[in-house]
């Protein structure tokens, strides 16, 4: 399970550095405030950096093809 978490948010940071990830605008904080968190929802499909509790960036986030109905 770890691997499998780790190779998550390898591969979600490589999209995000690639540009493949849309940024939205997050609550005022200053630019240069370095993120001290990382929280990721998969079901909101969304990716917040945070500083000191505070979101200052968010992104929407693919997770893969959905799952086929039966």
């Amino acid at each position: 399970m770890a691997v499998l978490a780790r190779r998550l948010i390898t591969g979600f940071l490589a999209a995000m550095t690639a540009g493949l990830v849309a940024a939205t605008p997050g609550p005022a904080v200053a630019p240069a405030t370095p993120a001290d968190r990382i929280l990721v929802d998969k079901s909101e499909r969304r990716m917040d950096l945070m500083a000191g509790g505070l979101v200052i960036r968010s992104y929407d986030a693919a997770t893969g093809r959905a799952a086929a109905s039966r």
